[in-house]
């Protein structure tokens, strides 16, 4: 199974939705693709195809103008309605890791207001109900006594285009950017990740980080969400670099030849 975005919006786990969080609650976000001097580049460089695996042993996979996760996971869920009130009226909930089938709404004397579901099954699949009431994508299950094992298993896509694309800085650095809407968020906001291959075998990535918001670009920001109306060059993005206002954040590793 795999799905795409660019073609339309999807979920939680995106490609460089992954790779721009993992590491930071804080977004940065851009009115405009960076670097302002350079072309937008549709494929990604030669030396960069085939096979990865990043710092949390996920599979990505490089394509000529494609990339990649491979998500392999598991999840948890404790059947029956959760969290239960114990005998001196408190609520217990479950167990870490765990999830359960079923939420209760408690009132200010733990007493039972409402039950929503957070998952439902179908046609042998099981589904995540989102806060919206939306339903995610359905996965296989098995049964253990009184739990659901989820198998995630699951390839997410993006692919180079009008709304992601890259912008070279220099002979090692790439400025990968991004358009929030193709991420699933409601607005048309850039955000950007920096991208090193200074070796066949390795790519790394570099995140922002808070000290690029001491530039007077920076015009707006609330609860973490900082607002760029930036025209930086390259030759500027990589003062920034070497500033600190970039960090660090994952290393892909290539897998086999």
């Amino acid at each position: 199974m795999k799905r795409h975005i660019g073609k339309y919006c999807t979920i939680h786990y995106l490609f460089f939705a992954v790779l721009l969080t993992l590491n930071s609650c804080a977004t940065y976000n851009f009115s405009h693709p960076l670097p302002s001097d350079k072309p937008n580049i549709y494929e990604f460089p030669a030396d960069w195809l085939g096979n990865w695996i990043n710092t949390n042993s996920q599979q990505i996979i490089i394509g000529r103008n494609n990339a990649a996760l491979i998500i392999n996971d598991q999840e948890t869920v404790v059947k029956g309605v959760w969290p239960k009130v114990a005998a001196n009226g408190k609520p217990i909930f479950p167990p870490g890791g765990y999830r359960g089938m079923y939420h209760v709404n408690l009132d200010s004397l733990n007493r039972p207001v409402d039950t929503v579901a957070n998952y439902y099954i179908n046609a042998g699949l099981l589904y995540e109900v989102t806060g919206k009431g939306r339903l995610e994508k359905g996965f296989h299950y098995t049964t253990q006594e009184d739990t659901f094992r989820i198998n995630k298993i699951d390839t997410f896509w993006v692919d180079l285009g009008k709304n992601a694309f890259l912008r070279k800085l220099d002979t090692d650095f790439y400025v990968l950017n991004m358009l929030n809407q193709a991420m699933g968020m409601e607005n048309r906001w850039w955000q950007i990740i920096l991208l090193e291959k200074s070796n066949r075998n390795s790519i790394t990535q570099w995140n922002c980080t808070y000290n690029l918001t001491k530039d007077t670009s920076m015009f707006y920001e609330n609860y973490g969400n900082y607002y760029f109306n930036s025209q930086w060059n390259a030759k500027e993005i990589i003062q920034f670099l070497k500033k600190g206002s970039f960090e660090k954040c994952d290393e892909l590793k290539r897998v086999g030849n």
